[in-house]
């Protein structure tokens, strides 16, 4: 008798346990609806920004491609390498050098976050050299459109200075038909 009061004792108390549990998802499902839903935000893929977090050496493998393409073309833009001036402690890429005076003097500058190899923003300045000018921001990763290319080319207006946004990459191109000055600003690192 001992084992079949034991036996009902434990059945009923499952049977319980269960009608217990079975009645708490129907108030859990019940209450679902008057409780506020938050619904996840739909996380949309994020842009990649062309020239954001860039090192040199992404950069100068980019402008080397460009650069072989468009030899392809029998097109020659300008060799750029890193390099350090100590006294001044400035970055370029190209330079005009002293013992060169056949050609006019050009410069391209790089300005580099802390890290020391992620690029902040780089200055071209000298003679027009158009199609280095544009393999230099092609090389950016921004994307190309006729609006960039009449910019460059300084057919778009009458203006002394331009700007535009690409990618969140700002260009800035300014000067006079003998000597430009064009900027290139990296989006800002989060």
């Amino acid at each position: 008798m001992k084992r079949k009061l034991l036996t009902a004792l434990t059945c009923s108390t499952l049977l319980m346990g269960l009608a217990a549990c079975g009645s708490n998802e129907k108030t859990t499902t019940e209450s679902k609806p008057s409780e506020p839903s938050y619904k996840k935000e739909e996380t949309k893929p994020k842009e990649k920004l062309a020239f954001k977090d860039m090192t040199t050496d992404q950069y100068l493998q980019n402008y080397y491609k460009i650069k072989d393409e468009l030899a392809g073309q029998g097109i020659q833009v300008l060799p750029f390498n890193l390099e350090l001036e100590e006294s001044t402690k400035t970055h370029r890429f190209y330079y005009t050098k002293a013992e060169d005076t056949t050609s006019e003097a050009k410069w391209v500058s790089v300005n580099l976050r802390r890290d020391g190899k992620t690029i902040d923003s780089m200055l071209y300045n000298g003679a027009p050299d158009l199609n280095t000018v544009k393999a230099m921001i092609k090389a950016t990763g921004v994307t190309w459109s006729d609006k960039l290319d009449k910019m460059v080319e300084g057919k778009e207006s009458n203006k002394d200075s331009e700007n535009i946004v690409v990618d969140g990459v700002r260009i800035s191109i300014y000067g006079s038909p003998t000597d430009i000055n064009v900027s290139i600003d990296a989006p800002p690192s989060i």
